[in-house]
């Protein structure tokens, strides 16, 4: 069986995140140049149009699966959700998340956290698989209070990443915004890995079953 067990992971310092943005950013400059550019020019969520195009960009830039586009775009726009941005209400990424769709309730909560943070960066964490492996890691790794399951309520995600926050200390100088891209990278680091482990454990059972 391969070895499961992930490499230490490096303590978060604000040199680290700091030096993770630099390469999220750098690896990822056009998209969020153009999604930057285009939550500024349409800032409020009540025209469908506008609100439209701000879901297609984002389902598609940031690939959260979101396939009623249009549908997912009505739902927020009927929603009237400028207030509770600006007022950082955690309840509204589950009001955004639920979407009917024919006959089922769909959860988009990785999609519903990434509409709110690039409205409101400073008040939203962004929720993604990658992240939550990362966080998950940590949680392991130095103990951290949460349980899994929890990391799909946004409420329970929020209070891990700050509690992931205040373990490091990166809570005054660091953003939430910073602090994500940080976990997105590590996530990913950490996913790459275990594929990594995976390949080569194969590989080397493969070789010594024609030896």
């Amino acid at each position: 069986m391969p070895n499961t067990q992930d490499q230490p992971l490096p303590k978060p310092t604000v040199k680290l995140v700091k030096e993770m943005e630099e390469r999220f950013d750098l690896e990822n400059h056009d998209t969020e140049c153009a999604l930057t550019w285009l939550v500024k020019q349409f800032p409020q969520n009540t025209n469908g149009s506008q609100v439209l195009l701000k879901v297609a960009a984002i389902n598609q830039l940031y690939s959260t699966q979101i396939y009623a586009v249009r549908i997912v775009a009505d739902h927020i726009a009927t929603l009237n959700i400028d207030a509770d941005l600006d007022a950082g209400s955690l309840q509204l990424v589950g009001k955004i998340a639920s979407v009917k769709i024919r006959d089922k309730v769909r959860c988009n909560l990785s999609f519903a956290s990434k509409y709110c943070s690039w409205h409101r960066p400073e008040l939203y964490p962004i929720y993604d698989a990658r992240v939550e492996n990362c966080l998950w890691a940590y949680r392991l790794q130095v103990g951290l209070g949460f349980n899994r399951k929890a990391l799909w309520n946004y409420g329970s995600f929020y209070a891990a990443v700050n509690e992931f926050r205040d373990r490091f200390e990166l809570h005054r100088p660091l953003t939430f915004k910073q602090i994500d891209k940080f976990l997105y990278l590590t996530g990913s680091d950490l996913i790459e890995a275990r594929e990594r482990a995976k390949t080569t454990y194969k590989e080397s059972t493969t070789l010594h079953e024609t030896d």
